[in-house]
């Protein structure tokens, strides 16, 4: 873990949840209503992994079809890649959205990643990511009518940053953070946060820094 950076995420969480609710003028929370919204939400997931997996399943992969081509080693470095791309893909109302292969978003970015996998580019490597230059980055990423992808500059410098972690500290792979974290999903946060300063979505309210997780 990255030294003087660590805290206790669920400690943190806990604490700004209730200082915010306390101190906050413009919003209010309808206790009622969110137990009822959670029964709902679980009802829903009871209904899908019941009756409508295999459907969901097999659209999202007809879509989503962004790994297969990887062989299993690289599946964890692949997947961090795309999450750690995966902000503010959107540019403003009325104006080009980018685009790839017709795909706005996340969808977008997964098809990137994928084109450019295929022709043989370890995108999922922090050899290869973490010296990338930005005009390459620009020419990787670009859209179907070459309008950029958004935040150019933000998303080569995040690359680099975390390329340069998972090199000097994890044997250059990101499976190396799993088996820190000892497979469990809570303690891997934690460390994604306390290693990777772009994943620490911080912010200060009221004078107590809190965090988005």
């Amino acid at each position: 873990m990255a030294e003087g950076n660590s805290y206790d995420c669920d400690m943190v969480e806990s604490l700004a949840a209730k200082f915010i609710a306390e101190k906050a003028q413009d919003v209010h929370i309808n206790e009622e209503n969110i137990k009822k919204l959670a029964s709902t939400i679980m009802e829903f997931f009871l209904d899908t992994f019941e009756n409508k997996l295999p459907t969901i399943s097999t659209h999202f992969l007809q879509k989503f079809d962004t790994y297969s081509f990887i062989n299993d080693r690289n599946v964890a470095d692949w997947l961090f890649v795309v999450h750690t791309l995966n902000f503010s893909l959107w540019n403003p109302n009325n104006t080009k959205q980018w685009r790839v292969n017709g795909a706005q978003g996340f969808f977008g970015l997964c098809a990137a990643m994928k084109k450019i996998s295929e022709k043989g580019m370890r995108t999922w490597d922090p050899r290869c990511y973490s010296k990338m230059m930005q005009c390459e980055f620009e020419h990787i990423f670009r859209g179907d009518d070459e309008t950029p992808i958004p935040l150019i500059h933000e998303r080569c410098r995040i690359l680099h940053e975390v390329g340069e972690v998972l090199l000097n500290k994890y044997k250059g792979t990101f499976v190396e953070c799993i088996k820190a974290s000892d497979n469990d999903a809570d303690n891997l946060v934690k460390l994604i946060v306390n290693e990777f300063e772009s994943y620490r979505d911080e912010a200060v309210y009221e004078g107590l820094t809190v965090t988005g997780l």
